[in-house]
């Protein structure tokens, strides 16, 4: 390769593709725009630099390679590897990394300009790719076992989501399927570094997973043609970058659900993570975060609903009894204590309904002591989309309130925060009769 072709080569790699980040809506558009400015600047410099471009790379070769060689031989692969470079030459702590073969490493360097890098790595069986952050600043190094580590990026969050999602859309990984039970799994485990981007198709069922506590997990198994629906929703999305050190100020109403879905080799588990996007192990996709309702509505659409509300309870229980969906509540009773009850209206369990799709990760209730009168407490049966028959208790005189027990298995008692003031009239409503 001739050296002005070398210089093409790296002027062009000066000039990035918008990042893939179709979903942002406004913010995405501003940036493709910036972004085109940026390619128009670049090309048009092009012509004015080539004369001098080719001197210059020549005589920055030798100490530009100099500058970037870390001063420390790694050992070993992985997380291992990248933590050996903590604190040297200002690189920072180890955020992430990446374990790919050299083939793809030397595709992806020669993606950034990297030509001689990726000539050193091609051949390798294993090279670590390692993201240092030192206070959020970031450099990318590619380390091998007995080698001395290499930097070939540094700068701020923006270009560092751009090389490493081109490094992510390259790589990969490994392992379509794992040998982990086919159940949610425990909310905060260990991500399975060793799996593939991607999902198989040919999956023969799938768990639908809430992480929080006051969201009920249908217990139903889907099991349907349909399914690759979903698997090809998820492998259709974008790889994105993200940095797991990297938080964000929260998103209202974000439901943090698992996806678990059963092979006839194993299973996989992808989450929805705040922050982050659909995480297939360490691999990102820009999913949309309404995978959990499009299951949902492929589980009631299989399913038989039950629309007949339970009798009341008994009036010395006033504790909440059972669990169930509040999302997908079908029918309702209305007990008052000592009494038979009514079924609500159509219109009055429509506003059950909408309180019960308002749901947040948090809980409210009575402030300061709240004495039960002598007859005990107004109750609501409740059934719910999957068959499960439960209660509410309503408390309190002035502010009323529906306390009910955690979906989680915990039994614990909560008074589940929405739309409180849907749901603080409708109890008003039927308390007047």
């Amino acid at each position: 390769m001739t050296d002005e072709q070398q210089v093409r080569d790296a002027l062009d790699s000066l000039i990035p593709d918008p990042p893939p980040t179709r979903e942002w809506g406004a913010e995405s558009r501003g940036i493709a725009r910036r972004t085109r400015r940026r390619r128009v600047v670049t090309v048009g410099a092009a012509g004015v630099v080539m004369t001098l471009a080719v001197p210059l790379a020549r005589s920055l070769a030798t100490s530009d390679d100099h500058a970037r060689s870390v001063d420390v031989t790694t050992q070993g692969t992985g997380p291992a590897a990248c933590r050996q470079l903590d604190g040297r030459q200002g690189l920072g702590r180890s955020a992430d990394s990446r374990v790919v073969d050299g083939a793809t490493a030397a595709r992806w360097l020669r993606g950034t300009g990297d030509q001689e890098t990726a000539s050193q790595v091609s051949g390798s069986r294993a090279v670590t790719v390692c993201v240092m952050d030192r206070d959020l600043r970031w450099s990318v190094a590619v380390a091998r076992s007995g080698r001395p580590a290499t930097v070939v990026h540094r700068g701020d969050y923006r270009s560092l989501v751009e090389v490493m999602t081109a490094l992510d859309t390259l790589a990969q990984g490994g392992a379509t399927t794992t040998a982990a039970p086919f159940r949610c799994p425990t909310p905060g485990a260990a991500l399975d570094h060793g799996v593939a981007s991607y999902l198989p198709s040919g999956a023969t069922g799938a768990l639908l997973c809430y992480d929080t506590s006051y969201l009920y997990s249908p217990r139903r198994i889907l099991d349907s043609t349909e399914l690759d629906q979903v698997l090809l929703a998820i492998d259709r999305a974008p790889v994105s970058y993200v940095a797991p050190n990297v938080a964000c100020g929260g998103v209202a109403g974000f439901r943090s659900y698992s996806l678990v879905f059963r092979y006839p080799s194993g299973t996989r588990t992808v989450s929805m993570e705040e922050c982050r996007g659909l995480a297939l192990g360490v691999y990102t996709r820009n999913a949309s975060v309404d995978l959990d309702q499009r299951v949902e509505r492929l589980l009631l659409a299989r399913g038989a609903l039950f629309r007949e509300p339970p009798t009341c309870p008994a009036p010395a229980r006033d504790a909440p009894r059972g669990t169930g969906d509040l999302r997908h509540l079908v029918a309702a009773r209305y007990c008052p204590p000592g009494t038979s009850g009514r079924p609500l209206t159509s219109a009055e369990l429509s506003r059950l309904q909408r309180w019960g799709s308002s749901l947040e990760p948090a809980s409210t209730g009575p402030d300061g002591s709240c004495r039960p009168p002598t007859a005990g407490w107004p109750q609501l049966a409740l059934t719910d989309a999957w068959g499960n028959s439960f209660t509410m208790t309503v408390e309190c005189r002035g502010r009323l309130f529906p306390a009910t027990r955690m979906p989680d298995g915990s039994g614990h008692l909560t008074y589940p925060l929405g739309d409180q003031h849907v749901v603080q009239h409708l109890l008003r409503q039927l308390a007047q009769g």
